[in-house]
């Protein structure tokens, strides 16, 4: 029992670190599919790391309005979200910040809308700041 007890231990220490380094700079595209994202409900976004702790992208996103009555109004808002993620750690699985602005390409149509998604009232702005958390695996 000793045997196998020391063994164990010897085994246990020789054993590498199951932490994965990361691999942002190895692969610097991402093409990905975010849900409940910066464009709200849904968007398809292209990324590209810089640095080991920074990456700027570029998307396309969409959803539904509703009338300030909260009937559905017909429209969709598209927006393009244009986003700068900081990499909190430099781990393989990391999470970040991320601040950008979507741009949006109907803004004179969706005046005085709300989004179907989290009621976010809308004007006639084409900018909507955005900032978040989030994690990525790559």
């Amino acid at each position: 029992m000793k045997k196998i007890l020391y063994f164990g231990v010897l085994a246990l220490t020789l054993v590498s670190s199951a932490r994965a380094e990361h691999t942002r700079m190895t692969n610097p595209n991402a093409l990905s599919v975010e849900i409940f994202g910066r464009a709200l409900l849904y968007s398809l976004t292209f990324d590209r790391v810089m640095t080991d702790d920074l990456a700027a992208g570029v998307g396309f996103g969409g959803y539904k309005l509703n009338t300030a009555a909260g009937a559905d109004s017909g429209k969709t808002a598209s927006a393009i979200p244009v986003y700068v993620n900081y990499y909190l750690t430099r781990d393989a699985g990391s999470l970040f910040v991320t601040v950008g602005a979507n741009l949006l390409t109907n803004a004179s149509d969706i005046d005085n809308l709300t989004s179907s998604v989290g009621n976010l009232q809308l004007n006639a702005s084409a900018l909507q700041g955005t900032a978040g958390i989030g994690y990525e695996n790559r």
